[in-house]
């Protein structure tokens, strides 16, 4: 069997899907790409960023390896530090999380990882705080949404991370093989690949 080409009404229907992806966000579709799931779109990111031998990345003790393998092989390999921030399994508010990372951050931190729903206990932590925090120190936020899209109303333009990345298979019901990526405007020109 050759491959069917793809038509005018496939690239239609795509925009329509990323147009519904957009809504369920809130924002412009120029914000969103769609990708096979949050693994790739970790990818997407780790791989994207130009960072510096000895510049570092903050992660949670509560990633999944599908999130925290791909700084691993793209930034670690290249002599960037990965630091781990511990967050305790119940903390007391927003802010205690917030200040785990706030304490960890040096001169040469330029990004945080961070997982937006914990597969290990539901936690769901303060992506919003968070990123206001990294932001006023010039460190973007990265979001494994692989939990959270779907579970709750999110709008992203309020949740005000730089990359946000899911599989919409789980709980928006699309098929396999199906996720969605945003990249704030502004922040799209680190990601070194087309999407």
């Amino acid at each position: 069997d050759q491959p069917r080409s793809r038509g005018l009404g496939d690239v239609y229907k795509r925009q329509a899907v990323r147009q519904k992806a957009a809504d369920l966000f809130g924002v412009s579709k120029e914000t969103i790409a769609l990708i096979h799931n949050t693994t790739e779109g970790m990818n997407l990111i780790a791989s994207s960023m130009d960072f510096q031998p000895g510049e570092e990345v903050l992660l949670s003790n509560h990633e999944h390896t599908s999130a925290r393998i791909p700084w691993k092989y793209w930034q670690e390999e290249k002599g960037v530090v990965l630091k781990t921030v511990d967050i305790p399994l119940v903390p007391k508010s927003k802010e205690e999380v917030v200040d785990c990372f706030r304490k960890a951050i040096t001169p040469k931190t330029r990004a945080i990882s961070i997982v937006h729903l914990t597969n290990t206990n539901g936690m769901i932590l303060p992506v919003k705080e968070i990123s206001d925090m990294a932001h006023e120190k010039g460190i973007l936020v990265a979001v494994d949404g692989a939990q959270s899209m779907g579970m709750f109303k999110i709008n992203m333009d309020d949740l005000g991370c730089d990359f946000f990345t899911s599989s919409s298979h789980k709980w928006i019901f699309s098929p396999k093989g199906m996720g969605i990526f945003y990249a704030r405007e502004e922040s799209q020109k680190y990601l070194k690949q087309l999407i």
